[in-house]
């Protein structure tokens, strides 16, 4: 069977080898056949799925869904569904340079995930029910598990998360039941190399201090560099805080119990140094990175990113979006007065900057703090007066 363009070039073919074809059918499982005139199937459009399977359609080894490029484009992207070599299916991210494993959740061992890798026969299968079922133990269904006559397809989109839809009868609409990934931005490449992703909550791209977009309205490519990406050990550098934000793997090196002054040092001793990482969950975890990939921004991550710079650069970091998101005060202040009223005394070294190294008065500290959280009270009415405030601070002061 082959497919032609109007100028007669070959689109598609199905590379049969047997000149025995009798018909071609169109089953109701959405299957199209080849057969031979005595019924038998000689080749099956469910033997090479794109970037969706259909119920009964059995997804093995040979077989895996490619998503997309990009929403209206037929060509083939950079993410898809497929069982690795140790049996576990997985998604994962393909680019033209760089290519990262992102769901089951890397962070944790085929185990930790709940998977196991003992089952060599790499089979995976979704019934008319709508329940998923694979060698690996990743088992899933659909809200409307249990009622037929509905119609579903797993589908590998082109934003790289793999989603189960259910047919809505009534609107004719394509509804979503189940997602490997609640949160974009843990698709790897989702933004780019050097980009920040950010859900907001659908996922937002930005380039950070230094970078700008590669290619206007393509995320796929990320941002480049507005400097020289070289930075020998001989030039003067600088680094610029990115609050809360991680990129995800190519690590350089990894070092616990760490102070930041030694991190530093760690990033600016290796010119393959791009950022380095800090973590401010009293562990002193220092991460040199080599690539600036998967990188995401999240209120929740108990870290900071610092992005190494030429010196000569100018930066404006109070123009940064990162900096200044009401949300995220909103979280930090309500974070710490819960732990307040829980008589938790810990909070404090998690919010004074790791480069004081435990130098600072606790009392000090603490009565800033405070004192900042009450300015930005909802009621105005609760918020000090400004005389209040400068009483306060000298008051602090007087205790040095």
């Amino acid at each position: 069977m082959v497919l032609t363009d109007v100028d007669e070039s070959i689109i598609w073919e199905t590379n049969t080898t047997s000149t025995d074809v009798g018909r071609a059918e169109l089953l109701d499982t959405g299957n199209l056949v080849l057969k031979d005139p005595g019924g038998k199937i000689l080749w099956q459009s469910f033997d090479f799925p794109t970037d969706t399977l259909l119920p009964n359609q059995l997804f093995t080894k040979r077989t895996k869904l490619v998503a997309r490029l990009h929403s209206g484009s037929y060509a083939s992207g950079y993410f898809s569904f497929f069982f690795d070599n140790d049996n576990v299916l997985r998604l994962i991210y393909d680019g033209p340079d760089i290519s990262s494993i992102y769901w089951p959740n890397p962070d944790f061992d085929v185990f930790g995930n709940g998977r196991t890798n003992y089952n060599s026969s790499r089979t995976a299968v979704f019934d008319e029910m709508g329940h998923f079922i694979s060698s690996d133990h990743l088992q899933f269904s659909a809200p409307d598990t249990g009622l037929l006559r509905i119609k579903r397809r797993l589908t590998m989109d082109h934003d790289g998360n793999l989603r189960l839809y259910s047919l809505n009868n009534e609107t004719g609409l394509w509804v979503i039941s189940w997602q490997a990934l609640s949160q974009l931005c843990n698709v790897h490449g989702i933004c780019g190399i050097n980009s920040i992703c950010v859900n907001t909550p659908d996922p937002k791209c930005s380039c950070p201090p230094g970078y700008e977009i590669t290619e206007p309205g393509n995320w796929n490519k990320g941002c480049k560099p507005m400097f020289n990406s070289t930075l020998s050990q001989s030039q003067q550098v600088k680094f610029v805080l990115l609050p809360h934000v991680d990129y995800w793997g190519f690590d350089l090196n990894f070092s616990a119990s760490t102070t930041f002054d030694s991190c530093m040092k760690l990033c600016l001793g290796d010119y393959r140094c791009k950022a380095f990482s800090y973590r401010l969950d009293g562990l002193g975890r220092c991460l040199t990175k080599g690539v600036l990939f998967n990188g995401y921004q999240s209120p929740s991550f108990p870290g900071n990113i610092y992005l190494r710079l030429p010196v000569s650069f100018e930066t404006s970091q109070l123009g940064w979006w990162f900096l200044f998101r009401k949300r995220d005060l909103t979280r930090f202040v309500r974070v710490v007065k819960r732990k307040i009223q829980c008589g938790e005394t810990s909070w404090i070294e998690e919010v004074v900057d790791p480069r004081l190294n435990g130098q600072f008065s606790r009392s000090q500290a603490t009565t800033i703090v405070e004192l900042g959280m009450s300015c930005v009270e909802e009621d105005r009415n609760m918020r000090p007066t400004m005389d209040s405030v400068v009483q306060a601070l000298l008051e602090c002061l007087d205790e040095s």
